[in-house]
């Protein structure tokens, strides 16, 4: 079954975990590593329970997503605005097994983790404190 095959078989069940190809453990996984990112173009065999989902990579249905007024505040941190609403819902993140390559990255001529994240700011920090290391489902699904 390929990983259109899984989302589509997925799409129809009530509260379904959203379903990505991105995703983040928070954790600690050596000096400075604080977060494990399974990356959209690696290889990843099994699905997986992640802290924090990539949006850029989320198929789901609206009702299953917080509503604007939720999310209005959360420009250039929607991926632990979405990590931060979806565990207070007690929402699963999960992301999907597929092949390298399966997708490709669109070059940019920025990021809005050097424009934005790696500062920190204060927004993104609250967020990222309200879900890290507190889901109990983590690991392999």
């Amino acid at each position: 079954m390929d990983i259109m095959e899984l989302f589509i078989a997925d799409f129809q069940l009530k509260n379904t975990p959203l379903q990505v190809v991105r995703g983040a453990v928070a954790g600690y996984f050596g000096p400075g590593v604080f977060r494990e990112t399974f990356n959209f173009d690696n290889s990843l065999k099994e699905a997986r329970f992640v802290d924090q989902i990539g949006t850029g990579t989320l198929f789901a249905q609206t009702k299953d997503l917080p509503s604007f007024c939720v999310m209005e505040n959360a420009m250039r941190r929607v991926d632990t605005a979405l990590a931060r609403w979806a565990f207070h819902e007690g929402r699963e993140m999960v992301i999907l097994p597929r092949e390298a390559g399966w997708l490709s990255p669109i070059e940019t001529a920025g990021s809005i983790y050097g424009g934005y994240t790696a500062r920190f700011p204060k927004a993104f920090r609250e967020d990222v404190r309200a879900f890290a290391y507190k889901r109990s489902s983590r690991g392999p699904v």
